[in-house]
């Protein structure tokens, strides 16, 4: 009898486990609906809107939002293949049928911020933001690290209006080698980052001169672990229900520097000479450092 029964109560031990476990996950994590909350982190990509949707899941919190839905409309947008109005109407019903708290950490928000901030006058904003060489670094290594897998995505989309559609960042490669002599090729295109910096810039200064200074908590990447009471302050929310372990979410884990292992001065060279073309934005964003958290 003994024998019979063995086998059989491993699967059922097994399956209790996992029922405890998800029973304390969902404990842990659980969705505060009902809270009239909607915020909206405003950063873009590698600045920490991973971390500060996983700071806020307590509240419903999501990264990138219907991203396979969101995207394809705003390269639409910005490429004037549907209107304005139509874009507002799309965004605006989008963000109506969702739940209490409203909750949205992407990279990709701060193009229609404009909109949030007219049609949701109660919506509250974040900005996480970093120092551009960090940001660059960061941004360029996510690129080359995920290449293969962006080729085919709509992220590639929003690359491409970064850069206007000028330059082939994406070609068939699938050798490291291969990718990182492009990344090298890439990165000696004076125009090309030139267009980075232009978007780093722009979008932060875009935002900061777009919401109020009552609705918008700006936030240093570096300091994101150090900025729970402030973000609950922000939100009127218990500074207990944050999830401060998820603060340092999506940091990259064994991938390939790519940038620091060119050994190549003269990138370097070239972005620190074109910091320089960018210095009245520079000095205009260095202006709000004192309202960093």
């Amino acid at each position: 009898m003994k024998k019979i029964l063995t086998p059989l109560l491993v699967p059922i031990l097994v399956a209790l486990r996992a029922i405890v476990l998800k029973f304390f996950r969902v404990y842990e994590n659980r969705k505060i609906l009902g809270f009239p909350l909607r915020l909206y982190n405003l950063g873009i990509g590698k600045t920490g809107t991973t971390s500060i949707s996983g700071i806020l899941r307590n509240y419903n919190a999501v990264h990138e939002h219907r991203f396979n839905e969101v995207v394809p409309k705003i390269i639409d947008w910005e490429n004037n293949i549907i209107t304005r109005d139509d874009f507002v109407e799309y965004i605006v019903a989008k963000e109506e049928r969702r739940k209490f708290p409203v909750v949205d950490s992407s990279g990709f928000i701060h193009y229609y911020a404009d909109i949030l901030l007219e049609k949701f006058p109660d919506a509250k904003f974040i900005l996480t933001t970093r120092d551009v060489e960090s940001w660059f670094i960061s941004d360029i290594n996510n690129l080359f690290n995920h290449y293969e897998g962006l080729q085919s995505t709509w992220r590639k989309g929003l690359f491409d209006i970064r850069i206007n559609n000028k330059y082939p960042i994406f070609k068939e490669l699938y050798k490291k080698s291969e990718i990182k002599n492009h990344l090298i090729e890439t990165l000696l295109n004076t125009d090309m980052i030139k267009d980075f910096l232009r978007y780093y810039y722009d979008s932060n200064l875009k935002i900061i001169n777009l919401i109020p200074e009552d609705k918008l908590l700006i936030i240093n990447t570096n300091n994101i672990s150090r900025s729970i009471k402030d973000i609950a302050a922000f939100c009127e929310i218990p500074e207990s229900e944050l999830l401060i372990k998820h603060s340092r979410r999506n940091m990259t884990k064994h991938n390939l520097d790519y940038f620091n292992c060119l050994d190549n001065s003269d990138v370097k060279n070239k972005f620190d000479e074109l910091l320089i073309t960018f210095k009245d934005k520079r000095d205009n964003l260095i202006k709000y450092s004192y309202k960093f958290v």
